[in-house]
């Protein structure tokens, strides 16, 4: 066999056979010895090597083919077949390969393969299709990049590329792919890639995936190209004409691929001519064909390309204010992006393209990339027109949602900084610190000319010169993005876009400066969502019928009004009527739901913000507001956010003048109704505590509470502490007068809380004496000051002191013995007061008093402008809706003299007032009735209880009760008592990060902060010097050594105060790792942290580790300041202003709850106020959040049994109760010859006449004999 093949090849070699000379016979015998190569030796044995086959035999017939033959070539393109595609091609070698590849070349050489078709056998394989396999085979091993590939196979393809099939085609663009054969600045190059495009791009009939390859090639190629700057590619002509079939494309592979040339054209095009026709051709393939002149010509015309971006007066849509007109109802149908009316390939043609343009116009919002100052202004001017592409699509009425939805999704995103300069935020993120300098020196557009550039000016206008022109056109048109805003509003029938549109304008408008030059565009926007709110077109797109589910519905909903939320701080571009129409939007909202509550609440926040944003046009609604509460405090849901509200309004007493006596009702009926509905909670889920004292419920002890049980007897108690105190702070911030006129509804409303139980709790208790006890008392700042320091005994030299318990307070008289000064303290649970008298000129005044006044007189009302009314209207019945009264009755009718019985039909029994002093009376006995208390103020029984009272001028009351005299155990317990505040005292620290800070060592260090910081910590409180400071202090140091620095923030109303850790206040030097230790033990210790971050990063909750932190409140600067004049909402146009003059900085607030603490403020979404209204929106959700963590922490302990929240006026009542036991024990075992009380050995003669008094120790005395005639004669 070798020496058959061996003699073959000499015989090739020298072209002469021994014996043979004519050509005839030599092809006869090269046809022989073909012959037997591919017939024979490839069918012989199958022991015979496949290796030895191609090795030996390829080279003998790669020379056989030298002759041309066509015989030859048709005995060996089977053959090749054969070998190439056998399963053991794998172990050929490269020079196997090469000698194919030259068989190859001579067959194409000769033309066989195109001619040679006819002339085979029937049933035989076709020249043509043997060869296209061969030829794909050996492309295919030298596309692997195993071996380098020769020339020839370059050559060889290209001189076959007309007569390829598609799969070889595809093997040849795959071999040039990776052999890098076809290379920009290669010879010719643009040369082949137009015949290879022309070949197997734009010839249609090729089938789709050489289309896709070929696509995919040249993409790569000109990548490669813009790479190596070769700014000539965008003109060659196969470009363009790929652009320009591009809206004709239906595969995705194609049109991606053909977007990526596109895209690499617009970010690399030098030319403006370029950059706007290439534009063109996007425009064309991102709108469907029957819509398209609307995308050319209308808005965006060649023209308006060219202009400046804002909206011209020849504009074929209307200006602002005329806003377009709804889709005709023909159209509407044809516009819903319904499969059926447009196809996938066209919806994934027009979503490509503009994804591409948006790709590109992010890239060009962000890049470095500027020669020169007019490729600069060049380069700004062509994102302008690329950006009014984007917004014509934006505003189209047709677009695909998808569509919308990507756009928005840049656009959103756009914010500037104070040099007016646009810039891109990063996906996720929300706010950017301000600074005061340009933050994003990349920035290619501006909103407006620089300070000092007059290129805009009227002046600068008419030089036609290039880099004015090119200047005056890079402005964002950004009137324009607002009215596309408004388009999508009234237009848009998709939720998803509208969810979108809602969240990411939330953000966007806490950066007033990109609105900074469209302030008329922006108020027409506020305007108009304000004033069509209630339409079902705003808040719930063309899909508001039957086609929307009730939680799409409720997104929707809180969506918009969420957004409306974020537009309180442009107050300044709405009148006052304006404003009214913003609060009365989420005033209408409180009662918008189905079935969730989500809009409610946004609503309740929103009204929150708008107290301290808009306190004027939030009081002249709040009666208005007040009645929508009354409608919704019977949802669970609301429960927490409807107290915290009004509690938040309690604490802002500058609107409480716009609150009537009928809204005050209001305010308690929705703080009793919460009472109430934690009562029942408590008698259906949980069992009471075995403690009798207590009434804070508990879980069942037979097992460990979990932690769902524990958040949620926290939130309950939590609610049940608010309304409390709403019901507390409402009624001691009243006039008497007030008082007098709601008195009886507050009672009624506090006993039918209370009807399931035949006694009143602790927490009724220390309310109804609260409120019986100051009905009459005058309102003034003695009542805010620190209830503590009222104790503080007067110097009055020696004293003879006595004390009596009535009812729930303790009267203490300390009088002079050498002289007519006494001090007389009145302590209860709510309050503590002194005053300094003449006490023998008092007993004298009112002994005169009542021998003047008639015997049979009645008892005055308290009302001192109307003594013959009554108490005032009662109200209805919080529970059962039934009247308790009707009208103004009198009060007295048939007086008896003092102390006589006035029989009315709708008064309870006279003794119904001392039964409620002492929790005695069962609320359901005078609610079933429909009576009221006899609430009656006059003249006491006997002279010396007009002076030793708790409850001046109240009638029908227990007399007091004398505590012994020398009894040890009451005079500590009174002690105690007075070291026991009435007011509720919370804790908050304030940390301040500067700017780049991270570490827990560096906040600490911190000992000074901006002037932003100081402003908002002035806003916060007083500041107070802490040596000699009195009341709470947080544990600072008071003593005056200064240790925990000279000064602190306080602040405090009626009921509380709050003391803040200001961690800049406290001293903490680098070094003295004492401070340093004591300092955090502060900031780490308190339940709530106020963290004023500037440090332009996110604030982690762990940055200060502690157990105890429950709540962080972080504000943040943001990125904009807004114009603090009222100028603008008269309709002075709102132009920017490039200095700070006239502008006020921004906030963004939010709250970090740690996840075991059911904790919800309005703080849980972020909120952006003014610094005017930050502080008291922070205070406020610190106090709540102070309040929540105290009452989590009693529930959240070992021993369920064992924590409770005891607030200070039921822990002072407890001290009450066990002086009163004491003073029982004593008394029953008191001798019965023990001394009167009136001893004239202590208090010296007592005269009878009070005007004979001269010392307070007689008066005292004379009081003492009073009281026990008294006694005896009951």
């Amino acid at each position: 066999m070798n020496s058959i093949l061996s003699s073959g090849n000499t015989a090739l070699n020298s072209r002469h056979i021994q014996g043979v000379s004519s050509t005839t016979l030599y092809e006869a015998a090269v046809n022989g010895i073909v012959y037997y190569i591919t017939q024979v030796m490839y069918t012989g044995p199958t022991g015979f090597q496949f290796s030895l086959r191609t090795g030996n035999c390829l080279p003998v017939l790669d020379k056989a083919a030298q002759c041309m033959h066509p015989g030859v070539l048709r005995l060996t393109l089977p053959y090749l077949c054969k070998v190439v595609n056998d399963d053991r091609a794998e172990s050929m070698l490269p020079e196997d390969w090469n000698a194919v590849l030259s068989i190859l070349m001579t067959t194409a050489d000769c033309q066989l393969v195109g001619f040679c078709d006819g002339d085979v056998s029937e049933g035989a394989p076709k020249l043509a299709h043997l060869y296209d396999l061969a030829l794909q085979s050996v492309v295919g091993f030298f596309s692997r990049g195993d071996s380098p590939a020769p020339a020839e196979l370059v050559k060889l393809l290209f001189k076959l590329r007309d007569i390829l099939p598609d799969k070889v085609a595809q093997s040849m663009l795959r071999f040039i792919e990776v052999s890098g054969s076809l290379r920009p600045g290669g010879v010719s190059w643009t040369t082949q890639l137009e015949e290879l495009m022309h070949l197997y791009y734009f010839d249609r009939s090729r089938s789709i995936e050489l289309r896709r390859h070929m696509a995919r090639l040249c993409a790569s190629i000109y990548s490669e190209a813009a790479e190596m700057s070769m700014a000539d590619f965008g003109t060659m002509p196969i470009v363009v004409s790929a652009l320009e079939q591009l809206h004709l494309e239906t595969d995705d592979v194609v049109v991606t691929s053909v977007l990526e040339i596109l895209s690499m054209l617009l970010k690399r095009a030098n030319d403006s001519t370029m950059f706007r026709d290439t534009l063109e051709y996007a425009a064309m393939a991102a709108a469907e064909p029957e819509y398209y002149h609307e995308i050319k010509l209308s808005p965006l015309s060649k023209a308006q390309l060219r202009s400046t971006g804002d909206i011209s007066p020849t504009h074929s849509r209307p200006y602002w204010q005329d806003f377009p007109p709804l889709p005709p109802a023909e159209l509407t149908e044809k516009c819903s992006p319904r499969k059926d009316e447009r196809e996938f390939a066209s919806h994934f043609r027009i979503t490509r393209t503009v994804r591409c343009l948006l790709r590109v116009l992010e890239w060009r919002l962000t890049t470095t990339d500027s020669s020169s100052a007019e490729r600069y202004a060049q380069h700004g001017a062509d994102s302008v027109e690329l950006a009014n592409l984007l917004l014509a699509f934006l505003e189209s009425w047709n677009a695909f949602p998808s569509v919308q939805r990507d756009i928005l999704s840049l656009f959103l995103r756009l914010h500037a900084d104070s040099d007016l300069k646009i810039y891109v935020m990063d996906p996720g993120q929300d706010t950017v610190m301000d600074q005061r300098v340009s933050l994003h020196e990349s920035a290619r557009l501006r909103l407006a000319p620089p300070k000092g550039d007059d290129s805009c000016s009227t002046d600068a206008a008419s030089d036609k010169s290039p880099s004015n022109t090119l200047a005056k056109e890079a402005l964002f048109p950004i009137k324009r993005y607002v009215n596309a805003l408004k388009v999508l509003f009234v237009t848009n029938a998709d939720i998803e876009t509208y969810y979108v549109l809602c969240r990411g304008l939330s953000i966007q408008l806490g950066n007033p400066y990109l609105f900074a030059v469209c302030g008329l565009e922006i108020r027409a926007l506020l305007l108009f969502l304000v004033g069509d709110l209630k339409s079902d077109t705003v808040k719930y797109g063309q899909t508001s019928g039957a086609r929307s589910s009730a939680a799409d519905k409720d997104t929707l909903s809180a969506c918009t009004y969420g957004l409306l939320l974020c537009t309180m701080h442009y107050k300044s571009l709405m009148t006052r009527h304006h404003q009214d129409q913003l609060i009365d939007a989420f005033n209408d909202g409180l009662t918008v739901t189905w079935g969730a509550q989500a809009t409610p609440k946004i609503c309740l926040h929103a009204l929150t913000v708008g107290m301290l944003e808009l306190p004027s046009a939030t009081g002249r609604r709040l009666p208005h507001i007040l009645q929508q509460l009354a409608k919704i405090y019977s949802k669970d849901e609301l429960s927490l956010h409807l107290v915290e509200f009004v509690s938040a309004l309690s604490r802002e007493t500058s609107i409480h003048v716009f609150i009537r006596p009928q809204d005050y009702r209001m305010i308690f009926a929705v703080a009793a109704n919460y009472i109430r509905l934690h009562n029942e909670q408590r008698r259906r889920k949980v069992a009471i505590a075995p403690n009798a004292a207590s009434d804070v419920p508990r879980p069942d002890t037979s097992d460990p509470p979990t932690n769902e049980l524990v958040k949620e007897l926290a939130r309950n108690h939590y609610v049940l502490i608010l309304a409390y105190q709403v019901i507390d702070f409402y009624y001691l911030s009243l006039s008497p007068k007030v008082r007098a006129e709601i008195v009886n509804s507050v009672i009624a409303g506090l006993l039918m809380s209370n009807y399931d139980r035949s006694c009143l709790d602790e927490l009724n208790e220390v309310c109804l004496d609260m409120i019986v006890l100051n009905l009459n008392q005058p309102i003034g700042k003695e009542n805010a000051d620190d209830q503590a320091d009222k104790h503080v005994p007067m110097d009055l030299g020696p004293v003879v002191e006595r004390s009596w318990l009535h009812h729930n307070g303790i009267v203490t008289i300390r009088a002079q013995t050498g002289g007519p000064m006494a001090q007389i303290t009145v302590r209860s649970p709510s309050w503590t007061t002194s005053r300094g008298v003449n006490l023998p000129a008092e007993l004298a005044k009112k002994h005169a008093e009542r021998a003047e006044s008639f015997v049979g007189s009645p008892p005055v009302s308290p009302v001192a402008e109307s003594p013959t009314s009554s108490l005032g209207p009662s109200s209805r019945s919080l529970t059962r809706g039934r009247s308790m009264g009707h009208g103004r009755r009198a009060i007295m009718s048939t007086a008896q003299g003092p102390g006589g019985a006035y029989p009315e039909p709708d008064m309870l029994p006279l003794d119904s007032i001392a039964k409620l002093l002492r929790a005695e009376l069962a609320p359901q006995h005078g609610l079933a009735s429909g009576k009221q208390l006899p609430l009656r103020f006059g003249q006491a029984p006997c002279l010396a209880q007009e002076v030793v009272t708790a409850y001046q001028g109240l009638q029908h009351i227990d007399p007091p009760t004398l505590l012994p005299v020398r009894s040890e155990v009451i005079a500590r317990a009174i002690r105690n008592f007075d070291t026991t505040s009435p007011t509720d005292a919370y804790k908050i620290c304030v940390i301040y990060v500067g700017p780049g800070q991270t570490t827990e060592r560096e906040i600490l260090l911190n000992q000074q902060g901006s002037p932003a910081y100081w402003d908002f910590l002035r806003g916060l409180g007083k500041i107070e010097r802490l040596s000699g400071m009195k009341g709470f202090s947080a544990g600072l140091d008071t003593s005056g050594q200064d240790s925990d620095g000279r000064y602190t923030i306080r602040w405090k109303n009626l009921i509380s105060q709050l003391t803040f850790h200001v961690g800049t206040l406290i001293p903490a030097q680098e070094g003295k790792q004492e401070q340093f230790i004591r300092k955090k033990a502060y900031m780490a210790n308190d339940y709530v942290q106020i963290v004023f971050n500037e440090s332009g990063r996110d604030y982690e909750f762990d940055t200060i580790p502690s157990q105890c932190n429950y709540v962080q409140i972080i504000v943040t600067p943001v990125d904009g300041r807004i114009s603090s004049t009222e100028e603008h909402a008269q309709g002075v146009p709102y132009e920017y202003v490039s200095d700070d003059a006239g502008f006020v900085q921004l906030y963004k607030v939010q709250t970090q709850v740690n996840p075991d603490i059911p904790f919800a403020g309005p703080a849980m979404e972020p909120k952006i106020l003014t610094l005017k209204a930050l502080p008291a929106f922070v205070r406020s959700i610190g106090i709540h959040a102070a309040i929540l963590s105290q009452v989590y922490t009693c529930y959240n302990i070992a021993d369920p049994t064992v924590g409770q929240f005891v607030s200070p006026w039921r822990s002072r009542l407890w001290s009450i109760k066990r002086i009163r036991l004491s003073a029982q024990r004593e008394a029953s075992v008191r001798s019965p010859t023990a001394a009167a009380p009136y001893d004239a050995s202590v208090f010296g003669d007592i005269p009878e006449d009070p005007a004979q008094l001269t010392t307070a120790s007689q008066a005292l005395g004379f009081l003492l004999r009073d009281l026990d005639l008294f006694y005896s004669q009951r």
